[in-house]
C-alpha cells in the first residue's frame, strides 16, 4: 500500500506547480517551505524531488491560527481552513502547534489523501467540543465499488478527557459492506476521547507506531471490519477495555504493548492474532485481563505480567493456539488460562506456555472449573489432573487421584470413556510414611517405605507385604 501512496503523491505533483510562500506563524511556530516538504517526505517515504507541493493550512488562503484556549470563532475558523485545504485533494500540512476545532471535528471525504504533521509531539488537532470527534473519515459515494483511502501521520489528536468526552479521535464507521475504503493511521498520539480509534467496515486498514492514551475504550473494531493491522501501537491507561472487538471482525496486534485499562481485551470478533505482545497489569476485574466469547485467539511469543493479580491470565470462549505465551507477578490462582465451558477447545505448546514448561509436561496454569487442563502430544484433553476424589464419567485420559487422607496423590490411573461406561489401568503410586506402622487409604499395589520402621511394602492381595527391611 506503501507503493501505491508514493505513485498518487508523485502524479500529483507532476500536474501542481504553484509553490506555496515560504512563511513563520508567530503563534503556531511554523517552518519554512524547503522544511515542510522534508517532512512531508519524511511522512510518506519518497525520494525528494522539487515538483513535490501540498498545502499548509497556515498559508493564505486558509490562516488557520494555533493557540491555547483561543476563542470558539477561531475554532470553527480552524475547521473551515481544514475543510478547504483538504477540498483541493493534495496533501495537507498541519504545522507544529495546537490547532484548536470544535463542532463535529474534521470531517474527510476521502478519497486518496494525505495529511501529515512534524510530529507526534508537536503538530496537534485539539478537539474542545466533548461530543466531537477528531477526524471522521466518509464516503461520499460510499466506496463499494471504486477504492478510497487515505493516510494520518505524525500528528497528535486530542480530545477532552475520557470522563468528559463521547467523541473519538479517529472515527471510521461505514454504513455498508463490502468496503473498498482503508486507512493507514502512521505516528500518532490519540488521547482524551470516549474511544481513541473507532473503526467499522473499512478493509486492509493498518495502524502503525500510534499510541493510544487515557481514552475510554483505547480502539474498538465494529462489526465486519476485515484485516484491521495495529502493528507497533502502545494503548495505555484507558478508563474500559484497551482494545474491543465487535462479533466478525479480524484484527492482529503485532508487537504491541499494553498497559492498564478495566481489561487488555475483549474480543467477540471472528479473529484476534497477537504476535510478540506485552500486556502489564489491569484495573478492572473481568473473567480475564484477556477475554474472547467467541471467534479465535491466537497468540504466539507473548508476555502477560499481572502485577499480583489472582485473575485469570486469558478466557476464551472459542478456540485458542497459545504458543511460548509467559506469563508471570500474578497472585496466587491467578495467571491461568480459563475456558468459558468444556466445550471449549484448542492448544497450548511452547517453552513458555502460560507460567509452565511445556516442553517437560510440568502440569500448566489451565483453569477450568477447578480443573488443569494440558493438551498432551497435540491431542486435546489427552491430559488432564482432577483434584476429586472419584472420577466421573465426564473425565477422560490421564488421571491423577487423591489418596485416603485426600492429602497426597498415591496413584495415577489410566482410564478410557466410550461415551456410557469406562474402564481404567492403575499405575500404582509410592508413599513416604514417617510414623510407625501401615498408611491408611489402600489399595491393591500400593506401596510404601516407611523410615520410621525401616520397611519397603507392597499391598497384595489384602494384606501388606514386606518387600525388604534395614
Amino acid at each position: 500500500m506503501k507503493h501505491l501512496f508514493k505513485l498518487l503523491w508523485l502524479l500529483m505533483a507532476a500536474v501542481v506547480t504553484a509553490q506555496e510562500p515560504d512563511h513563520v506563524n508567530s503563534q503556531g511556530g511554523g517552518i519554512d517551505t524547503s522544511e515542510e516538504q522534508a517532512a512531508f517526505r519524511e511522512a510518506i517515504d519518497v525520494p525528494s524531488f522539487a515538483e513535490l507541493n501540498f498545502v499548509s493550512i497556515m498559508h493564505a488562503p486558509y490562516l488557520a491560527t494555533a493557540g491555547t484556549g483561543v476563542s470558539d470563532s477561531v475554532r470553527t475558523g480552524n475547521l473551515a481552513a481544514l475543510h478547504a485545504a483538504m477540498a483541493t485533494n493534495r496533501p495537507v500540512f498541519i504545522p507544529a502547534g495546537r490547532w484548536e476545532i470544535n463542532g463535529s471535528g474534521i470531517q474527510w471525504d476521502l478519497q486518496q489523501g494525505l495529511m501529515f504533521g512534524e510530529g507526534s509531539n508537536k503538530s496537534i488537532i485539539a478537539q474542545t467540543n466533548s461530543s466531537g470527534h477528531g477526524i471522521t473519515f466518509i464516503t461520499s459515494p460510499e466506496a463499494t465499488t471504486v477504492t478510497k483511502s487515505g493516510v494520518v501521520s505524525r500528528l497528535r489528536i486530542e480530545g477532552v478527557g475520557a470522563g468528559s468526552a463521547t467523541g473519538y479521535g479517529i472515527n471510521a464507521d461505514k454504513a455498508s459492506t463490502p468496503s473498498h475504503a482503508f486507512l493507514s493511521v502512521r505516528d500518532c498520539y490519540i488521547t482524551g476521547f470516549a474511544r481513541g480509534v473507532y473503526i467499522n467496515r473499512f478493509d486492509n486498514s493498518e495502524f502503525d507506531t500510534c499510541e493510544f492514551n487515557s481514552n475510554g475504550i483505547g480502539a474498538y473494531c465494529g462489526v465486519f471490519t476485515q484485516t484491521v493491522t495495529f502493528h507497533k501501537c502502545v494503548n495505555s491507561n484507558s478508563v474500559g477495555v484497551s482494545w474491543q472487538l465487535a462479533a466478525g471482525s479480524s484484527v492482529v496486534l503485532d508487537q504491541c504493548d499494553t498497559g492498564g485499562g478495566s481489561q487488555h481485551v475483549l474480543s467477540a470478533g471472528n479473529r484476534l492474532t497477537i504476535r510478540e505482545g506485552n500486556f502489564e497489569a489491569i484495573t478492572g476485574t473481568p473473567n480475564g485481563h484477556i477475554e474472547t466469547t467467541a471467534g479465535s485467539l491466537i497468540m504466539t511469543r507473548t508476555k502477560m505480567l499481572g502485577n499480583s493479580s489472582t485473575l485469570p491470565a486469558i478466557y476464551v470462549g472459542g478456540t485458542y493456539f497459545l504458543d511460548s505465551v509467559t506469563v508471570s507477578d500474578f497472585g496466587a490462582g491467578g495467571g491461568k488460562l480459563r475456558k468459558a465451558s468444556a466445550s471449549v477447545t484448542g492448544m497450548v505448546v511452547g517453552d513458555g506456555g502460560l507460567a509452565s514448561n511445556r516442553q517437560s509436561l510440568t502440569i500448566p496454569a489451565l483453569d477450568n472449573a477447578g480443573q488443569f487442563d494440558l493438551p498432551a502430544w497435540g491431542i486435546q484433553d489427552a491430559v488432564r489432573y482432577d483434584s476429586g476424589s472419584t472420577a466421573s464419567a465426564g473425565n477422560r485420559g490421564l488421571m491423577q487421584y487423591l489418596g485416603g487422607t485426600g492429602t497426597q496423590a498415591d496413584r495415577i490411573e489410566l482410564k478410557g470413556y466410550d461415551g456410557s461406561s469406562y474402564s481404567r489401568f492403575t499405575l500404582p503410586g509410592l508413599v513416604t510414611k514417617t510414623t510407625t506402622g501401615n498408611p491408611t487409604g489402600f489399595y491393591e499395589g500400593m506401596q510404601v517405605i516407611n523410615t520410621f520402621d525401616n520397611t519397603f511394602k507392597i499391598y497384595l492381595e489384602g494384606a501388606w507385604r514386606t518387600v525388604t527391611t534395614w
